[in-house]
């Protein structure tokens, strides 16, 4: 009888191809093959925007800019980070070649200083923050930063998945993010699936 670990491994495998995050001029694009029914690699994307809300109100406006080197993960159906990858200079990120019908999420991690602001604000997806801001009870994960499950048709691309920042201190107040460095995986929090992606590729 196959165990629930056992049973995840295999899930895993299924649906991770290798895994690359590769440096186009300065944007960081991560590129998550996941094998479609046939075994082909997919063809769908996920993606867009991580702005200061200097307003706080949850709506991308004129005049707030986008934040550079915001970790960004696509995670699993299972809530697993399979790989990550940052926002570029003008706060833009992008997750290619998925599998369609498989469900994705995205999460986003906290830079030093800010906070996430409204979720969903507004009547216009394209321009509000999908970052979900409400407490985690995990004391170890007290702010979850996620959207919602996404599942695409082939060769879809979703680019209205947004997360909004404000700096607690006031605007400008907080320091500049580092971009992660491309091409690395963050094994220690992917766990089961980021071993198995990582033997995969090695294949």
């Amino acid at each position: 009888m196959r165990t629930k670990l056992e049973n995840l491994v295999t899930a895993t495998r299924r649906c991770v191809g290798p895994l690359s995050a590769v440096v186009v001029g300065v944007l960081l694009t991560a590129t998550a093959p996941v094998a479609t029914a046939n075994g082909e690699i997919g063809t769908a994307s996920i993606g867009n925007f991580v702005w200061e809300d200097l307003d706080r109100d949850g709506i991308q406006e004129a005049g707030e800019p986008g934040l550079a080197g915001v970790k960004v993960n696509l995670l699993n159906e299972f809530g697993v980070a399979i790989v990550f990858t940052a926002t570029d200079i003008s706060g833009f990120y992008s997750f290619t070649d998925l599998g369609a019908l498989l469900p994705f999420a995205i999460e986003f991690e906290l830079p030093p200083g800010f906070l996430f602001t409204a979720l969903k604000a507004g009547s216009d997806p394209t321009v509000d923050s999908d970052a979900d801001p409400s407490a985690d009870p995990d004391p170890l994960d007290p702010v979850t930063g996620r959207s919602g499950f996404i599942t695409l048709l082939e060769g879809a691309k979703n680019s209205t998945i947004d997360a909004g920042l404000y700096c607690e201190a006031g605007p400008g107040q907080c320091q500049s993010v580092n971009i992660p460095e491309p091409g690395t995986l963050a094994l220690l929090g992917l766990g089961l699936a980021g071993l198995a992606a990582s033997r995969r590729r090695k294949q």
